[in-house]
């Protein structure tokens, strides 16, 4: 799936805007298997949010199963060198997929509705 495809799903989604934004910046810089590791400060610069509201977005989309967190370290020292975040793909695909279908069987049912509704209407002028 490519990052457009990913990006049109994230906004049908039902999240807070600091968690898109936070979440559609993962997408842009994710590789093929939607990984990346870009550090917080990185993050709260390129956004122009602050690194606090970086740290509340990613444990808020890790809270949601969005993104997993991995805690990378030095193999020399064995100090934390990063993190490595992960996107969920299959769980936006399968949220996507949800609302996609509430939206089609509301819309089905508003038309079935109206049907309904200007048959009585023709039924009670005749």
């Amino acid at each position: 799936m490519n990052k457009f495809k990913i990006k049109e799903m994230l906004y049908t989604l039902n999240i807070k805007s600091r968690d898109l934004s936070i979440l559609l910046y993962l997408v842009d810089r994710c590789d093929k298997d939607f990984t990346c590791f870009p550090s917080i400060k990185t993050i709260s610069s390129q956004l122009k949010i602050s690194i606090s509201t970086v740290k509340r977005g990613l444990i808020s989309l890790s809270n949601q199963n969005y993104i997993k967190k991995i805690e990378r370290f030095s193999d020399i020292n064995g100090r934390q060198t990063s993190n490595l975040y992960v996107i969920n793909i299959d769980k936006l695909q399968k949220e996507h997929n949800h609302k996609t279908n509430n939206k089609t069987k509301i819309t089905e049912d508003v038309f079935l509705n109206e049907i309904e509704y200007e048959q009585q209407k023709q039924h009670i002028y005749l």
